[in-house]
């Protein structure tokens, strides 16, 4: 077994140049200190084969640093930091390496917090200049303590910890983040700058073309302008739209608020792709803004034209990846998303590039299915259209099922949430008696579901005992949790963990990724080998579902080719027009 840590500096949106690294092996007791900023070893000078566990704290940085280095990943990992999550989900909020041994009681001296913040930022900044045999030291010193402190974790949580699953599932999943951080996204830098740069006339001249539309913003003296909450509750009324409010009374603008209720009433989507690009632009500066001790960045890109973020994996309840909201290309506005562009990709004159967007369908449904084993589920979702199939099970017409199609798909998923009647009106964009009547129906038909939610998911919840998804064994303690949370974790927690083990098996069939979205990969490869890597990928991830539903149901994977032009979502490419005519972008 081996503790290991390096340090490295990162600029945003680059590579890891690496500092330094400490190993410990914890049998021969042998200890390895190097320096690895001038002219590194090509393997490391440690063991290396299938016999060795290597195991720190947030792995997913060492083995970015382990790429740059160009050395061959470890074949086993022991991630402690996805193990504090699996054990601690929910309920511990600060989840650093000393926060980690302060839990397990071990102890942690007083100066430690202040060594460690002054030890990082020498590292970040460690390639501005020359460095002197006193900073080396101090270095390779802090660096040691961090990997003592791996071990001392590692013995106080052992007993906590289920290494099969660890090692093969989770430890695996610290290799694929990384690769996927380095892949990055290829961006079109000089519409990018050129947004950055104009951000404040963008801003002016697309609310000045949607006024007539979207009456909902004061003119300032400035000459700029301010979101009214009066003239957006009267834009509401005139349109006999319902809205949910705060408990204050406001009406709500969260970014989920909105997401829901343009999903509901489609006339919002402008507004809403409007106020998210204007304010995730307002945040785009060169130095990157502080905002509770966190650096906010718009969309970093290195000089390689690739977007490179943290994706932040299983930092939610759910095990899925918590990326920037600003600087991660698929959090932008969906007008933004149009500055991923293929074209942009090193060697693309030479060779061509190709993206593929990997989309698991309606595979929200299929979990649910599988959970539940109702019969009817299961038969909806092999039926290849489950929204047009359970209606008529009660009584629709084919006709009657396809024109109300999205008002069944969107009250199925809300009831996935655990949404009472009331909240489902409002997620569907229907009044409290359709909003009943659609509940209806879905109780008629999956009856076998409704009891597994009270049999099963309730009782969860009320005898706190911990859910698990299947497959790999992510976790919740469901004390304290509201329902619709224990409603939603089996869903989302599922979707998570299937959407991992096709990372795994895309990655090991050689297949560059270069992102996770939620329930979807974004690939790619030379346009001559796009085809069969789409083909082989679109394989690989419906296996993986396969295997995570238990052999249940095969999910569908649908695909979006994106070649020879910027990626676009229909969502926001109207609103992209707009920006391009307002800065006089070439689309």
């Amino acid at each position: 077994m081996l503790s290991i840590d390096f340090e490295f500096s990162q600029p945003a949106g680059c590579v890891p140049r690496v500092v330094c690294v400490s190993a410990h092996e914890i049998v021969s007791g042998r200890k390895f200190r190097l320096m690895l900023d001038q002219d590194p070893p090509p393997i490391p000078p440690w063991r290396t084969d299938k016999r060795c566990l290597v195991f720190g704290y947030a792995l997913v940085a060492e083995m970015s640093c382990y790429l740059s280095l160009g050395w061959e990943m470890p074949h086993f990992l022991l991630d402690l930091f996805f193990e504090f999550r699996w054990i601690t989900n929910d309920f511990v909020d600060h989840r650093g390496l000393l926060d980690a041994c302060e839990y397990f009681n071990a102890a942690v001296p007083p100066d430690r917090r202040l060594e460690k913040k002054a030890m990082r930022e020498l590292a970040i900044h460690w390639f501005e200049k020359q460095r002197t045999g006193e900073e080396r030291t101090a270095i390779l010193k802090y660096n040691d303590e961090d990997t003592d402190d791996n071990i001392v974790l590692l013995d106080r949580m052992q007993h906590r910890i289920d290494f099969g699953r660890a090692i093969t599932f989770r430890g695996q999943y610290a290799k694929d983040v990384a690769q996927m951080e380095r892949a990055g996204i290829p961006i079109d830098v000089g519409s990018r700058n050129t947004i950055v740069a104009r951000k404040t006339e963008m801003e002016v001249k697309l609310i000045g073309a949607k006024l007539n539309q979207y009456p909902v913003y004061e003119l300032l003296k400035s000459g700029q302008y301010k979101f009214d909450f009066g003239m957006f509750e009267q834009f509401l009324a005139a349109h006999h739209i319902s809205w949910p409010r705060t408990e204050s009374g406001r009406l709500e603008t969260k970014k989920e608020t909105f997401e829901t209720m343009c999903k509901a009433h489609p006339l919002m989507g402008d507004l809403y792709e409007l106020r998210s690009a204007i304010t995730q632009v307002r945040s785009a500066r060169d130095v990157p803004r502080i905002v509770n001790g966190r650096e906010i960045r718009f969309l970093s890109v290195g000089s390689d034209n690739i977007g490179r973020s943290p994706l932040k994996p299983l930092s939610t309840l759910s095990g899925r990846n918590a990326p920037s909201t600003t600087d991660f290309s698929f959090n932008l506005a969906t007008c933004l998303r149009s500055l991923i562009d293929p074209r942009c990709m090193p060697g693309y004159e030479r060779d061509g590039y190709g993206l593929a967007y990997l989309d698991y369908g309606q595979q929200e449904f299929a979990i649910q299915a599988q959970r539940s084993s109702d019969p009817m589920m299961i038969a909806a979702y092999q039926s290849g259209d489950p929204y047009t199939f359970y209606p008529q099970q009660a009584g629709y017409t084919f006709d009657q099922a396809k024109n109300q199609r999205d008002q069944f798909k969107r009250a199925t998923l809300g009831i996935g949430y655990g949404m009472g009647v009331d909240t489902l009106g409002y997620y569907v964009g229907v009044d409290y008696g359709r909003a009943d009547e659609l509940m209806e129906v879905h109780q008629r038909v999956f009856k076998r579901y409704w009891q597994w939610q009270e049999d099963c998911v309730m009782e969860h919840w009320r005898q706190v005992v911990p859910m698990t998804v299947p497959y790999d064994g992510w976790q919740f303690s469901t004390a304290g949790a509201k329902k619709g949370t224990c409603y939603n974790f089996f869903m989302q927690g599922g979707g998570a963990t299937m959407l991992r083990a096709a990372i795994r098996q895309v990655h090991s069939a050689g297949i560059t990724i270069h992102a996770p979205v939620h329930d979807a990969l974004l690939i790619g490869a030379p346009v001559r080998d796009l085809n069969d890597a789409v083909a082989t990928a679109m394989r690989l991830m419906s296996d993986a579902g396969e295997r995570c539903l238990e052999g249940v149901l095969r999910p569908r994977v649908d695909k979006k080719l994106i070649v020879n032009e910027r990626y676009h979502d229909k969502r926001g490419a109207k609103m992209w027009r707009s920006i391009c005519d307002v800065l006089g972008l070439v689309d």
